[in-house]
């Protein structure tokens, strides 16, 4: 008897849970999605099964998508989204707290797979958007259900689709296959205070993909080992940042008679702060606190052989103008940075290379406004590096975003280092080398107008001897033998006779070396500093 007894109340136990749940799911989840969103957004789910033996409930399927009519009415409109979930799991469901009202308490829900599409649609200028894409209230919770939590929401197995508009046209698009979306301590209680200001409702909300590739253009690719993006406090994180040509470099540069310049980015940290994902996710910009790179190693191999170049490398201005977004980063920092730059002519048998090493950096504002000009501040960029492996050098560069032109100023200065040293770029390119002598210092600087740099460069330097080599030379001084080494003699002793060994000299004052440079479309900008710092160097040595 007792044993009936006990099966009866069991079963209406799992009868009256049965039916709050499929009521708090199919009539209250429903409306409460429609309520929040202002009926922008539509949520269906598939058939709801309760096991109360097991404490689960099985939903088939979970569709939440956009009605754009009522989104187009919004201003700012919200995101447009269509997510898909299947075969989903509620487990721990906590039974007995359900039927006796206390509310819907369960340890985990999970979906064994999924879809996220998300399209932002561009907000009006000046349209008020909130931090992150969240609801300003908590839904009125059902009768005999006075709270909703769940311990942990789990999506292992995710393809992520993030479209962001540019104001000109076009689009950003972020595609993952197999992405991770979790949620930690997900709660609907109108007794907690705090929940509406939680994104999503939880305490922790991320997205995390591992190894994928986005395709900027047709031959390049920038791969990510890791990636990481957290909602609830607002920071992007990126692990193993590469970019590089999307075919093998050996190859790249066969491609016919011109070559293009090859540029590869590897070993990156990337940490963004203070990310406003509502704004990025509606095309609105991109807004930061704070971005910060850790082991930057760059290469860029500049090519110059072939014929004249018809590709144009973008100055400063076009890059960020190009980005089709605004941008406002209070500043960007650069840690434990490399750069090596490496640069190939006619009739040379390697490239001439310049390092900069033990690079630290900031920039400060980044700040650029899509569609009009702007009438901020220049971003300055300040750093210091150690060049050529051999001396210190400290750099300022202050850089107007939002100019019609190529405008820019830098200055800055190099500190003791064996003269040597330079004959790792100067001796590949040029047909001369320096055979001793000590640089005391160096200092720099220029103002750059609608892409032409003027300005002067004063070296210090004691005991410069230089020679010929021939290397790169054609007729007598490219021979062999004793005619092209006596040619090369000669003109050693002619070029010493031209070239102070000191700098002062005596007490005169040091020498300076005018700039005069005009930005190339085929130069990249570490050729185009190199190349006018360069001028002016040649220009001081032969007085």
């Amino acid at each position: 008897m007792l044993g009936v007894l006990a099966a009866v109340l069991l079963g209406v136990v799992g009868w009256r849970a049965s039916g709050i749940v499929k009521g708090l799911l199919r009539n209250w989840a429903v409306a409460a999605v429609a309520q929040q969103s202002g009926g922008v957004y539509r949520l269906d789910l598939g058939r709801v099964r309760l096991n109360w033996l097991l404490r689960r409930v099985a939903v088939d399927s979970v569709r939440l998508t956009t009605n754009a009519g009522v989104n187009a009415q919004r201003v700012p409109p919200l995101l447009d989204l269509n997510v898909t979930f299947d075969r989903c799991t509620l487990s721990g469901v906590h039974m007995v707290a359900l039927v006796l009202g206390r509310g819907f308490v369960a340890g985990s829900f999970r979906c064994r797979k999924g879809s996220v599409a998300i399209t932002g649609n561009r907000a009006p200028q000046g349209a008020a958007i909130a931090p992150n894409p969240v609801p300003s209230t908590v839904p009125t919770a059902p009768a005999g259900v006075p709270r909703v939590r769940i311990t942990r929401v789990a999506f292992p197995n995710l393809a992520f689709d993030l479209r962001i508009p540019h104001a000109g046209g076009g689009e950003t698009r972020l595609a993952f296959e197999r992405a991770r979306w979790s949620m930690v301590d997900f709660a609907i209680d109108p007794a907690d205070s705090a929940a509406a200001s939680r994104p999503l409702y939880s305490r922790v909300v991320e997205l995390a993909v591992d190894s994928f590739v986005v395709r900027p253009d047709s031959f390049t690719a920038a791969r990510v080992a890791h990636f990481r993006a957290s909602l609830t406090d607002s920071t992007l994180d990126a692990e193993g940042l590469g970019f590089a040509p999307s075919v093998p470099v050996a190859e790249f540069e066969r491609r016919g008679s011109f070559r293009p310049d090859v540029i590869l980015v590897s070993g990156a940290r990337v940490r963004m702060q203070g990310v406003d994902f509502g704004a990025m996710a509606l095309g609105s910009g991109m807004r930061a606190r704070r971005l910060t790179v850790d082991s930057l190693h760059v290469k860029i191999t500049s090519d110059a052989r072939g014929p004249a170049r018809t590709s144009q490398h973008r100055t400063p201005q076009r890059w960020i103008a190009d980005l089709g977004q605004s941008v406002n980063v209070d500043s960007v920092v650069v840690h434990q940075g490399a750069v090596e730059y490496r640069e190939l002519d006619d009739n040379q048998a390697g490239p001439g290379v310049l390092t900069f090493t033990r690079i630290e950096a900031t920039a400060a504002p980044v700040t650029h406004v899509d569609g009009r000009q702007a009438d901020g501040d220049s971003m300055i960029f300040v750093a210091t590096a150690e060049l050529l492996q051999a001396g210190r050098l400290d750099v300022r560069i202050g850089v107007p975003l939002d100019a019609p032109a190529f405008d820019m100023g830098f200055s800055g200065t190099l500190g003791p280092m064996p003269a040597m040293a330079f004959n790792q770029v100067i001796e590949r390119l040029d047909n001369w080398r320096i055979t001793r002598g000590h640089v005391e210092g160096i200092s720099f600087g220029a103002a750059v107008h609608n892409g032409v740099a003027r300005g002067s460069l004063t070296p210090r330097y004691t005991d410069l001897s230089i020679e010929v080599t021939g290397h790169g030379s054609t007729g007598i001084l490219a021979a062999h033998g004793i005619f092209g080494g006596a040619a090369r003699g000669l003109a050693s002793i002619v070029a010493r006779s031209q070239v102070n060994g000191a700098n002062p000299e005596g007490r005169k004052p040091p020498r300076r070396g005018p700039i005069t440079h005009v930005f190339a479309s085929s130069e990249t900008l570490p050729a185009f500093f190199w190349r006018s710092l360069r001028e002016g160097l040649l220009a001081a040595l032969k007085g």
